[in-house]
């Protein structure tokens, strides 16, 4: 009203107590506190009567269901700075009149697209943990809703501005914010795998809302890259991963969404870089988020496909040279000396059947202890019935215990081959190789060959030195890759060892990743 003529009273003013946890509060109603004067510049005369307050205590029965009562004794509320009814409030740092905003993370007072952004790369990188400055729907975790809210924030605020309005009321940058919309629901599931293009679809179902964002994780290969495939979105929603990784963020920076679908839908295409395992599967769904930003019922999280045409082995060995005392050590991690990419192509090692070029991923020369990776090496399966035929080769990671895993440094070695009877063989570029006595059944199923035991035969006659304690390992030294350790002679492998330090004085040393090396010490 205008010169301090108010009506008594305001009409449905609702205010939702649902999540309100017990306690006392103060509910305090404020009219025009900025003192601005109306359309027509006219002031109001009084201003002393604007504002209102009410004590209350909410309580919870035993089901948690909430109620409230009013308080009669009510003290007048204060700011944070002490001044009643004032405006000074504490930011998300605790600072009474602070200027830091929730959802900023770039500190440029402005929350938009870039912050946004900022979420999604911060969730691929792990590098933004949950605070009162990030968190926006208070759930402890941040993950694609807090990225969602804030862009509902921007484009909200955006499109307010840009239409006539008389309320000034943004509740959707007020944080934390946000719900579980339990009537809406959301399923993702996997398809149309291409081992040839090393592709796979994932897809969507989502018929009660459309949907602003999504995130979730995958098992069985890691990612190259991530496509859109959602057609109503096709250059509007943003879909990112981190190279190497298993992690998926499908965002919209902007006010689109994925229309509503109550048929399985493309959503996006995985390009990965190398599988892990028989089976691609959806691991996880961290959050499906409707156009509105909150969070829906979603499903497809155990949903797997079978790769066709694959066999998982579980191998264990030692290499003679870095063992010692019932480990192996792991110098050449220590001093970063191990490529990030196999070396065997390199070295003149032939990969068949889709074998070669693995990377290994970021993080797993990083581990410590039992787990480190001692050096790469080179598994292969060979024909049962003529074991000189290679079917198919991986390159794989060896630990300091003996277990030989993939790229992501946990999981067992997977190899391109129809199911069946193989000789399993294991290479590596300064050591004898090894290969098992009889062909032995490999599956999708993950099948343990042990060449750390003698109760484990293996082809020929001493193929392994004994270490003592009845540890067997692969013969070090043959730098010269014939298949044979020699000192003297021609091809021995004694010449190249003198010739990579100098050829002239014996006590020379070098440093770095040498086949010559052959304790694995990184110095030769």
């Amino acid at each position: 009203g205008c010169y301090d003529r108010y009506g008594s009273g305001t009409t449905c003013n609702w205010i939702d107590i649902t999540d309100v946890p017990a306690g006392e509060y103060t509910l305090v109603l404020r009219t025009n506190w900025q003192q601005a004067p109306d359309a027509l510049g006219r002031h109001e005369q009084d201003y002393t009567n604007n504002y209102a307050q009410l004590c209350i205590e909410i309580t919870r029965d035993q089901n948690d269901v909430p109620s409230f009562s009013v308080l009669q004794n009510c003290p007048t509320w204060t700011d944070c700075a002490g001044i009643p009814y004032g405006d000074s409030r504490y930011d998300c740092t605790g600072t009474c009149g602070g200027i830091t905003q929730t959802g900023d993370l770039n500190s440029d007072a402005q929350r938009d697209a870039a912050d946004a952004i900022e979420y999604v790369t911060g969730i691929l990188g792990n590098d933004v943990s949950a605070s009162a400055c990030t968190d926006l729907n208070g759930d402890g975790l941040i993950t694609v809703t807090d990225g969602a809210l804030l862009a509902n924030c921007y484009n909200t605020q955006d499109a307010h501005d840009q239409s006539p309005h008389v309320l000034h009321y943004h509740p959707w940058c007020d944080y934390p914010r946000g719900w579980l919309s339990t009537l809406d629901t959301a399923w993702l599931s996997l398809g149309n795998f291409d081992p040839v293009g090393k592709t796979v679809d994932i897809f969507l179902k989502n018929p009660n809302s459309r949907v602003l964002g999504y995130e979730f994780d995958l098992s069985g290969l890691t990612i190259q890259s991530v496509e859109n495939l959602s057609p109503n979105v096709m250059n509007e929603m943003a879909v990112s991963s981190s190279l190497g990784g298993t992690k998926v963020i499908g965002l919209s920076y902007i006010d689109s969404s994925i229309v509503k679908s109550s048929a399985p839908m493309p959503l996006c295409r995985v390009h990965y870089l190398t599988l892990t395992d028989a089976q691609i599967c959806i691991a996880d769904i961290a959050d499906i988020v409707n156009e509105d930003a909150n969070n829906i019922i979603h499903h497809g999280t155990g949903d797997c496909l079978t790769v066709p045409n694959t066999v998982v082995v579980d191998m264990k060995a030692w290499l003679e040279g870095p063992f010692s005392a019932g480990q192996m050590n792991d110098a050449l991690r220590a001093a970063t000396l191990l490529p990030s990419s196999e070396p065997y192509t390199g070295l003149g090692f032939s990969h068949v059947g889709g074998g070669g070029g693995e990377t290994v991923l970021a993080g797993v020369f990083d581990v410590t202890g039992p787990d480190a990776v001692v050096d790469w090496v080179m598994v292969e399966l060979r024909d049962a019935n003529a074991p000189a035929t290679i079917v198919s080769t991986r390159s794989a990671l060896l630990q300091r215990d003996g277990d030989i895993v993939g790229m992501d440094g946990t999981s067992p070695v997977v190899l391109f081959a129809t199911p069946g009877n193989y000789h399993v063989a294991l290479r590596h570029r300064n050591h004898l190789g090894v290969m098992t006595a009889s062909a032995v059944a490999l599956g999708a199923t993950a099948t343990t060959i042990d060449l750390r035991t003698a109760s484990t035969p293996t082809w020929g006659s001493e193929a392994r030195k004994d270490l003592g304690g009845g540890a067997m390992g692969c013969w070090m030294g043959n730098t010269v890759q014939d298949g044979q350790i020699k000192y003297t002679g021609s091809f021995n492998d004694r010449d190249p060892i003198i010739s990579v330090i100098g050829g002239t004085a014996p006590t020379n040393v070098v440093i770095g990743y040498y086949r010559e090396d052959s304790d694995l010490s990184g110095i030769v």
